[in-house]
């Protein structure tokens, strides 16, 4: 079997998604160009579509329209060609600002793909009631990223590189800075965090929200922020120098975060949306999910500083062991061997 999975582009979630089904003989690459024309190679099984909504992604309402009839003509004559359809659904809608534009080309998948895939129970439920996808859905959870991020650098040495005081414990909200995230939310959480630092880096979305961000943090002490595009290595250093990771998220469908967290040991603070309720447990030194406020997020900070670094390190490495690519993909390769074999 061969794929080729669109957007194009190597997340790191593609590159371990991609390795662990080679071990079964199941082929996939990156597709470059989303045209028919890839549709005529014979060797081709399928298509596997994963973040859809950057498909269609325009400047302006017309420009995604336009990209909607391309991709509503692309999955017709893969359907034709005899083409097998996937949908991971990373997303229930876009981060951003979504439209109906972007509801219909949700919608447009959930009726033409053959198969999609969910991280969660409650992510499939979402989309078995929001979507009614004609596919089946199975649930394939978020691998974790232990073989792909790794960082042996000493943690002081990276707090001073990132100009962080190296004594004080870090907190860090790392990655895109957009306003789902709750980085207003995690600055507002300081005023009862004193001796804590709060680090946040990643590239900007937007240049007003940066600004309201950092005219934000100056009402309070030890806050960092830094809107910087971070290379893989520089992620796995940034959650490294962290003795915790927050995800005060407002909205979204599965955390990459979260397992990268864990993945480099690190605990995290999450709100209380149901991806995170349904994946940390509720006894776990690894995590704690609390309402989305500032003073319970204080409290849950500094509980989880209360415990061991070790303590802490171990039940976040033990809760990402659990999700070994190698064990997580297997739903998918069974959903592959009763379509194709009927086994």
């Amino acid at each position: 079997m061969y794929f080729q999975t669109f957007p194009y582009g190597m997340h790191p979630y593609l590159k371990c998604f991609f390795d662990a089904l080679q071990l079964h003989g199941i082929r996939y690459e990156s597709g470059k160009l989303f045209n028919n024309q890839i549709l005529l190679n014979k060797e081709l099984t399928g298509i596997h579509f994963h973040w859809i909504e950057y498909l269609w992604e325009s400047s302006t309402i017309y420009g995604s329209i336009k990209s909607i009839v391309g991709i509503y003509s692309f999955l017709r004559e893969a359907k034709k060609r005899g083409k097998f359809l996937i949908w991971t659904v990373h997303n229930h809608q876009k981060h951003n600002n979504p439209n109906f534009v972007d509801k219909i080309g949700f919608l447009l998948f959930a009726k033409k793909v053959d198969l999609i895939i969910a991280h969660s129970t409650w992510s499939k439920n979402y989309i078995l009631k929001k979507f009614k996808p004609f596919a089946p859905v199975i649930i394939m959870y978020h691998g974790n990223f232990i073989s792909y991020f790794q960082c042996n650098g000493d943690i002081y040495c990276l707090r001073n590189k990132y100009s962080l005081k190296p004594d004080l414990p870090v907190c860090g909200l790392i990655g895109t800075i957009r306003p789902y995230r709750g980085h207003d939310i995690a600055i507002e959480t300081m005023k009862y965090l004193d001796n804590i630092q709060l680090f946040i880096v990643g590239s900007s979305y937007s240049n007003e929200y940066l600004s309201f961000l950092i005219q934000e943090s100056k009402k309070y002490k030890n806050i960092v922020i830094l809107p910087k595009r971070l290379s893989d290595d520089e992620y796995a250093e940034v959650i490294k120098l962290c003795d915790l990771i927050l995800l005060p998220y407002k909205n979204f469908t599965t955390s990459g975060a979260l397992m990268a967290s864990w993945s480099l040991g690190r605990s995290v603070v999450c709100s209380d949306h149901p991806y995170f309720k349904e994946l940390i447990p509720s006894t776990s030194k690894a995590g704690k999910v609390v309402e989305l406020n500032p003073k319970f997020i204080a409290d849950a900070v500094l509980d989880l500083l209360s415990i061991s670094p070790e303590e802490r390190y171990d039940d976040s490495f033990s809760e990402a062991k659990k999700y070994d690519w190698n064990i997580v993909v297997l739903p998918v390769v069974e959903a592959f061997k009763s379509y194709f074999y009927g086994i």
